[in-house]
């Protein structure tokens, strides 16, 4: 008796998001004081958690522009908000740039910036594509 095992892989999806190119990644941390110790991480801004919600934006380039920064230390998270033409679940649409871990700040918590301590900066456009990251 002959069997053939089938193996697959699965990745599940963690979240979907503009991943902004290195470029665009480099342009941001320019604009940026990163405090002493912080991690940066700066590579996205989420649409939604798991699965994209409208599969034919995966792969498509997409414009995001940086409108305003907030450095919270009580939360420690500094972050930039962000205006895009895509979804997202997120109250304020942001990227963030960098957490200061060893005081237990995770990148979710900037989600819990008040839009009120953002400030104003001068716009600037970053390039990224549409994923759907594991």
């Amino acid at each position: 008796m002959n069997t053939t095992t089938i193996t697959t892989t699965t990745t599940s999806t963690s979240y979907t998001g503009i991943v902004i190119t290195k470029e665009s990644r480099d342009l941001l941390l320019s604009m940026v004081r990163i405090p002493a110790g912080w991690e940066v991480v700066g590579h996205h801004t989420t649409m939604n958690m798991g699965p994209c919600k409208d599969h034919v934006l995966v792969g498509s380039e997409q414009e995001v522009i940086v409108t305003a920064i907030c450095q919270d230390n009580e939360l420690g998270v500094l972050a930039v908000r962000v205006m895009t033409d895509i979804y997202s679940d997120n109250a304020i649409k942001h990227i963030t740039v960098a957490i200061d871990r060893n005081a237990g700040a995770k990148p979710f918590h900037s989600n819990k910036i008040p839009s009120g301590k953002f400030q104003m900066v001068q716009p600037i456009r970053l390039l990224g594509v549409v994923e759907e990251v594991p």
